[in-house]
């Protein structure tokens, strides 16, 4: 009895020395569940029957997969440990698996059926900062970017949100310059009206999916500045003048984005006379011209007194042309035979940016005429006067030919009628 117990242990706790293929392959394989990066399948139990072995550890289960992602194929394989599940990690979201289940041992395989399964999604990943683009103005910016490099599924919409920072017009009130807007799946540009000049905006923008938004990412865009607001000068008159001056109203003007950083009176002498030019909008004066330069330029401006914004913060007068220097330029009086024009000229800068405004206040006639053109005058008048004295000679010459013509013609008329009668009391 003793010796039939041992031979029965002893048969129990041999492994099979003679190994062969596995029967079939694994039975009943089915994926139980699928998230964005992981799947778990499950498959019917392996038995002796199967592996022709009471040593299990003999049989090697393996998982063999695949997945195609950006037009790369992706696979391995997976020796499985467990006896029944498995769970596949590190997949893709929202790709197509092929997946088998092989059983094999020294002496062959046998394999389940090809399943294939579809990933879930995932949030995306953020969109590519490099692919942000800007188109930037004093009010306006264009934003334009690229769908993430990763969507982790179908991209359903996208949010912006902007926020202003600060102003580099220290009077703004930018507050309230922030908002939130969505764009379409299809829609990768947006144009954000309404913003103020001269202003740090930070711009957030993400995308989403099915399963929520993606890691958001932020840019910082500054607008341009906009020229300053000038006063308004309807009926562009003085309050006096004299031969060589003109004392007008100073409006201080409003920044618009960035601070006024000096004024300048601008001095225009008028060399035409068309009336349709002198209604013209204005051209603002970029170049500094000083009244001692102008005659060597040939310009047909200078700056006549240049004013710090502090100078010109409420309404005051100024008289042009005072014999007087501000900021470096002469207040050179006014030539008498000469008209101009008077203007107000603003300038703002700021970070590199300069603009400028201006407005004519008041124009000036000439109060003496000119010898030149008195002398041109006179000159014109004796002109005038030959010419007339031409024509009067012309006209009497004309009217006795016509008066001798008459005279002449009467005469052989006559002369004819006296032939004629004597030729009869001849007969």
């Amino acid at each position: 009895m003793l010796l039939s117990f041992c031979h029965s242990l002893f048969l129990s706790l041999t492994p099979c020395i003679t190994l062969s293929d596995p029967v079939q392959g694994p039975q009943n394989v089915n994926v139980v569940d699928v998230r964005a990066r992981q799947l778990t399948i499950q498959w019917e139990t392996f038995g002796y029957a199967v592996t022709r072995c009471h040593a299990y550890n003999l049989t090697v289960r393996k998982l063999q997969y695949k997945y195609m992602y950006n037009q790369m194929e992706f696979g391995t394989e997976e020796v499985i440990r467990t006896s029944s599940h498995y769970t596949l990690r590190g997949l893709r979201p929202f790709v197509t698996v092929w997946l088998r289940l092989i059983l094999a041992n020294t002496e062959g395989s046998k394999q389940s059926e090809e399943i294939v399964k579809q990933m879930d999604s995932d949030v995306p990943s953020s969109i590519p900062k490099e692919s942000l683009m800007k188109t930037v103005s004093e009010d306006n910016i264009i934003m334009q970017w690229e769908a993430p490099t990763e969507p982790n599924g179908i991209i359903t919409k996208y949010e912006i949100t902007y926020n202003a920072l600060s102003s580099s017009d220290p009077s703004a009130d930018v507050t309230n310059q922030r908002g939130r807007i969505f764009k379409l799946s299809n829609e990768t540009s947006h144009v954000f009206h309404g913003l103020y000049p001269g202003t740090t905006y930070i711009f957030t923008i993400k995308a989403s999916t099915i399963k929520g938004f993606g890691p958001p990412v932020s840019t910082t865009i500054i607008t341009k500045i906009a020229a300053p607001i000038m006063p308004e000068y309807k009926s562009e008159t003085a309050l006096n003048e004299t031969d060589t001056t003109i004392t007008i109203l100073l409006k201080p003007a409003q920044p618009y984005g960035a601070p006024i950083r000096s004024y300048q009176l601008i001095v225009k002498e008028n060399r035409t006379r068309s009336r349709r030019d002198a209604l013209k909008s204005p051209e603002c004066f970029s170049i500094p011209v000083s009244f001692r330069n102008a005659s060597v330029l040939d310009s047909q401006y200078y700056i006549a007194a240049e004013l710090l914004p502090s100078s010109l913060s409420i309404v005051q007068p100024f008289t042009v042309g005072d014999n007087k220097s501000y900021g470096g330029f002469w207040n050179s009086p006014l030539s008498p035979v000469k008209s101009y024009s008077i203007y107000l000229q603003a300038t703002s800068r700021t970070n590199g940016e300069t603009t400028i405004n201006c407005v004519r206040m008041a124009n000036k006639a000439a109060s003496i005429q000119d010898s030149g053109d008195m002398e041109l005058d006179k000159q014109g008048n004796r002109k005038m006067k030959m010419v007339g004295v031409i024509i009067g000679i012309l006209l009497f010459v004309i009217i006795l030919l016509g008066i001798i013509f008459t005279f002449k013609r009467k005469y052989v008329s006559g002369l004819t009628c006296s032939v004629a009668t004597v030729t009869s009391y001849s007969d």
